[in-house]
């Protein structure tokens, strides 16, 4: 019954926020919970975006890793834990500490839920966006760079669920400014000729009151 335990969902998501902490429990790999001779790990960039979509709707991320019988973790592994952990260095403050918004994102890439059923979901694009919040601050978390450069987000329109007002928008990683500007169908971001980082890109929208 809900409340007796954490709702647990293997290989699996939600398809939208629950009102109820939750875990997804997942393997690095693909096929297997342990190291195997013939591995399909999943992408650096596959494991983060798992990662902010869970967190966007009130869940956690248990990631399974498969060292070898020695205890040695194979390198790819190595690899993939340290390309998240450089992620989350940069961008860690959009998921520690953070609650769900009114809505976990925004874009065209659904998540088909239940258990094992992982395998179902695709890739995110630049139009898939996630949200949470901390204190006075939105973070947008775009899980795709733009191709045009310019990040909309029509969650965020003037006249739609968005009701606070925008004192500043920031990008992780970024020291300079970023033009924005925000109307009645969505807030749009200009995006910098670099990118701050190789993943999923934060935007940091800080407002004129708390969100809880």
């Amino acid at each position: 019954p809900k409340g007796t335990a954490v709702y647990d969902i293997e290989r699996g998501r939600l398809s939208d926020i629950a009102d109820f902490p939750w875990l997804t429990d997942d393997s690095i790999d693909w096929k297997s919970w342990c190291d195997i001779k013939d591995p399909d790990y999943k992408s650096t960039n596959r494991l983060i975006d798992t990662l902010v979509d869970i967190v966007s709707k009130n869940g956690c991320l248990l990631l399974n890793i498969t060292p070898k019988a020695n205890g040695e973790i194979p390198q790819p592994v190595q690899q993939r834990l340290l390309e998240m952990g450089n992620w989350l260095n940069l961008n860690g403050e959009a998921i520690y500490g953070t609650r769900p918004w009114k809505t976990y994102g925004e874009g065209p890439t659904k998540v088909v839920e239940g258990h094992m059923s992982e395998q179902k979901n695709k890739d995110a694009t630049a139009e898939d966006i996630r949200f949470t919040t901390k204190e006075d601050v939105l973070y947008a978390i775009i899980l795709g760079w733009p191709e045009d450069g310019v990040c909309e987000i029509k969650s965020l329109s003037s006249n739609g669920i968005f009701e606070k007002n925008i004192e500043s928008v920031l990008l992780l990683g970024y020291d300079g400014k970023i033009e924005w500007s925000q109307d009645k169908d969505s807030l749009k971001a200009h995006m910098p000729n670099t990118k701050p980082c190789d993943h999923a890109f934060v935007l940091k929208i800080q407002t004129d009151s708390p969100f809880l």
